[in-house]
């Protein structure tokens, strides 16, 4: 069964993991709230045929360690079942971010798991409600 947009792959393009042991020696006094930012950005190849979401997330200070990362997805573009340029913009924006977001998930898991025993886990993220409310 075809689909109008088949997810190709995908690559790291920034990995930044920091460690502060400044922080660990004294997180006992202090309460470090742990934030994540998550940026989506898409875009189109002039032809239509290909698209490029890159997810960006920053965790800061989640306990002594602060990440970023920033993974692009590549995907083809099916111009026998989509053609008109806004749908496929949300085809992107909306399955596309949705396909790539477990990867990028994993990677975080991954990579904070590697020196710790407490992975850093991010949260689900619904890309609907990303979009409307960053779109307001």
């Amino acid at each position: 069964m075809s689909a109008p947009i088949n997810f190709e792959g995908y690559r790291i393009t920034n990995l930044s993991y920091q460690f502060n042991p400044k922080i660990e020696s004294t997180k006992k006094d202090i309460d470090l709230e742990t934030t994540i930012e998550p940026e989506i950005k898409c875009s189109l190849a002039d032809d239509l045929t290909h698209g490029l979401v890159t997810i960006t997330i920053d965790v800061r200070n989640a306990g002594d360690r602060n990440l970023s990362i920033t993974v692009d997805g590549h995907f083809s573009i099916d111009l026998d079942m989509v053609s008109e340029e806004t749908e496929i913009q949300e085809l992107i924006a909306m399955n596309g971010s949705a396909i790539l977001m477990p990867y990028v998930r994993s990677l975080v898991s991954m990579v904070t798991s590697l020196d710790s025993p407490k992975s850093i886990i991010i949260p689900t993220i619904n890309i609907y409600d990303f979009f409307n409310n960053n779109n307001e």
